[in-house]
């Protein structure tokens, strides 16, 4: 779940119902990210998923880390989107490009790959008992 709002006046939906002061709506992404009508195959990773899609004509720019938009509710949209989604991006990015470039991170022996759980808001919890070596790939 995503984009969690606190109703502070009722709120009449046009298709009816009517949404009472005091509720808390929010948006199911995880249905969105899984969603066959949005992505081909959504349950089978395909790390270059985003960059085929940006191949298309007239689709250079969208399908971005940090693209706003009702196919990726993760930062907001409109005037509440998240201001600094870019810097977190670029951020993200040199990081993980750190770790990949100068340390060769893997399994401890004995480990297999770490399960998620889901926590009751929807979100995805990692296995916080799983363990991993990271090593410095310059004093192998």
């Amino acid at each position: 779940m995503s984009l969690y709002r606190l109703t502070h006046v009722p709120v009449k939906l046009s298709a009816g119902p009517v949404i009472p002061k005091g509720s808390v709506i929010c948006v199911d992404s995880w249905h969105i990210h899984n969603s066959p009508q949005l992505w081909g195959n959504p349950e089978v990773f395909d790390p270059l998923r985003f960059y085929k899609l940006r191949e298309q004509p007239g689709h250079e720019s969208k399908h971005q880390f940090s693209s706003l938009g009702s196919d990726s509710p993760g930062w907001g949209d409109g005037p509440q989107a998240c201001p600094g989604r870019q810097f977190a991006g670029n951020t993200l990015k040199i990081v993980l490009s750190h770790l990949l470039m100068n340390y060769d991170i893997r399994l401890a022996p004995g480990q297999s790959k770490p399960k998620r759980h889901s926590l009751p808001n929807g979100a995805m919890q990692p296995d916080l008992g799983a363990r991993i070596i990271i090593r410095d790939s310059k004093k192998l």
